[in-house]
């Protein structure tokens, strides 16, 4: 089963569901004042440090660092994005 989602998706399971995490993470850090501790749980991710090395692993910066760049970009004008 694995190997048919990759062969259709092009990534495995387990990456399908980290991108739609973070993805989820992304949402909740630009537009929720929810605390990094909250958005790792909402997300299904209680483990506090893979949160923060996954999401940075999968945008190059960490939680806080994204919800600080995309206030500034909000700020002028543009919306933070990812790899």
């Amino acid at each position: 089963m694995q190997r048919t989602f990759k062969r259709i998706k092009g990534i495995t399971p387990t990456e399908y569901t980290q991108e739609i995490r973070i993805s989820k993470a992304i949402e909740y850090l630009t537009t929720s004042d929810k605390t990094v501790m909250e958005i790792a749980i909402a997300v299904g991710i209680s483990n506090m440090p893979y949160f923060v090395t996954l999401f940075k692993q999968k945008t190059g910066l960490t939680p806080t660092e994204y919800r600080q760049l995309n206030n500034k970009k909000k700020s002028n004008g543009g919306i933070g994005t990812w790899k």
